[in-house]
């Protein structure tokens, strides 16, 4: 019988995970901000949406697996162990915002919360579009958390070299103030209606 190595086993493991989910959290910021909850059984989840209607989905189960021959494994070095982990966690990353993505694309247009960009071109109106179109909290000074926005290479790239421009532009800032104005007081009411639960 092989001898088995508890301690060094315990710690492949830990190292193999925090590199593994270090990777999955860098194939996009979005999925570090994404809590988690474990689900110990069932197949469906269900949520309410803004006008309480239930929601339900069914879980998708989502894989990652690498093939190696044993002769792989006799003397694998550290970097290679170490990018193995790497490459299995950012291939889960990449398959979870693909459902994610998804996911949003689809309540969007249900919802009718959808912004089209025209021949893929992003413009001041809408970036104000947008803001018109998404729900805000704030802090208790009244700043607003401001969501993350995500956007493909091009349109990233369009919106590093204009923004400079827009944030220069006096009616953007005036519409963009009364937007969030008036989020800000529907969101005082919304706080204000808020039920609490023992």
């Amino acid at each position: 019988m092989l001898p088995t190595f508890p301690k060094a086993q315990k710690e492949m493991r830990e190292i193999f995970n925090a590199v593994f989910f270090n990777a999955y959290s860098s194939a996009s910021p979005v999925l570090s901000k994404i809590r988690v909850r474990p689900l110990k059984e069932g197949d469906k989840c269900s949520f309410q949406d803004e006008q309480g209607n239930i929601r339900q989905f069914d879980f998708n189960k989502r894989s990652a697996s690498a093939q190696h021959k044993l002769e792989e494994a006799v003397g694998m070095t550290l970097p290679a162990f170490i990018e193995n982990a790497r490459k299995l966690g950012a291939d889960m990353g990449h398959q979870v915002m693909a459902d994610v993505f998804g996911a949003v694309d689809k309540s969007t247009k249900e919802t009718g919360n959808f912004v089209s960009m025209p021949a893929g071109r992003l413009n001041m109106d809408l970036l104000l579009d947008m803001w018109e179109k998404i729900e805000l909290d704030f802090e208790p000074d009244g700043t607003p958390r401001r969501p993350s926005m995500v956007l493909g290479s091009e349109a990233f790239a369009q919106f590093q070299r204009e923004a400079p421009e827009w944030e220069k532009n006096t009616e953007y800032h005036a519409r963009l103030e009364e937007i969030i104005k008036r989020k800000r007081e529907k969101f005082y009411e919304r706080e204000a209606h808020r039920r609490l639960v023992d």
